[in-house]
């Protein structure tokens, strides 16, 4: 009999074991199911975050453009080419917001609008290998340039001769402009 009793015994400590890993096993796919909800939920406010950032890019974008637009009236060059030949710069260059204001300064400072995306994009390639923004390296060049009476072939020759003085002085590319 006392075996019985034994094998009741572990019987019901089996039972109540099955019972409290169901109750685990529920447990644990509630959580689960929360976290997945939790999960869902972040990946939705990233999307919000982005989109966001997306939208008002583009609409600084749009405003700069529209300055250049104010400034290039009587040009030949049509502001929607100018305004994709910028967007084709963007990526590694910069956003698509600073490329356009470092075409508003460039255009600004006397570069003729026909060859303000080729100025800035040697601006730009000046502003990121030094560590200052587009706009200061296109007023920086601009003025240089107006100065010594240089053309838009000459941008790169002056953007190299920075680079050297940024690298060899105590000086920033920021500092200069």
């Amino acid at each position: 009999m006392q075996g019985r009793s034994a094998i009741g015994g572990i019987n019901s400590e089996f039972n109540n074991s099955v019972k409290s890993s169901s109750a685990l096993g529920t447990a644990l796919g509630s959580i689960k199911g929360a976290l997945g909800a939790i999960g869902i939920t972040v990946g939705a406010m990233q999307i919000a975050r982005v989109f966001t950032q997306s939208a008002t890019e583009a609409f600084k974008f749009q405003s700069m453009i529209a300055n250049v637009e104010s400034i290039s009236r009587g040009s030949t060059v049509s502001i929607d080419n100018m305004a994709k030949e910028v967007l084709a710069l963007g990526g590694n260059m910069g956003s698509s917001a600073s490329l356009a204001n470092a075409m508003y300064e460039a255009i600004g400072a006397g570069v003729a609008p026909a060859r303000a995306v080729q100025f800035v994009a040697e601006a730009t390639k000046l502003a990121k290998a030094q560590l200052f923004e587009a706009g200061d390296a296109t007023r920086l060049l601009a003025t240089v340039m107006n100065a010594y009476g240089l053309t838009v072939e000459d941008t790169a020759h002056v953007s190299d001769v920075f680079s050297k003085t940024i690298a060899i002085g105590v000086v920033r590319g920021g500092e200069l402009a």
